[in-house]
């Protein structure tokens, strides 16, 4: 569908970006439409992401999710356990 709409062929643009660890073009494909992605300066606050972990037993569980934090909107729920970071 995406590429009927685009009136081009994507193989190539998907084959690299759902297949390879590569940084993302951005830029060549929002240039054309006068954007530009710019990174928010965030050196002075640290990250946040609205939940409390805890260690028990050896396993990482979410005690608390705040509401309306981006741990809540990823669906991240209290009792939930971290398997990987």
């Amino acid at each position: 569908m995406i590429t009927a709409v685009a009136d081009t062929d994507l193989t190539s643009f998907f084959q690299y970006c759902l297949h390879t660890t590569g940084e993302l073009p951005f830029e060549q494909y929002l240039a054309p439409f006068g954007l530009q992605l710019q990174a928010e300066d965030c050196s002075d606050r640290p990250p946040f992401l609205g939940m409390t972990v805890k260690t028990e037993h050896g396993r990482a569980m979410v005690r608390f999710v705040e509401m309306d934090s981006p741990a809540q909107q990823a669906g991240i729920d209290a009792g939930d356990e971290l398997l990987a970071n």
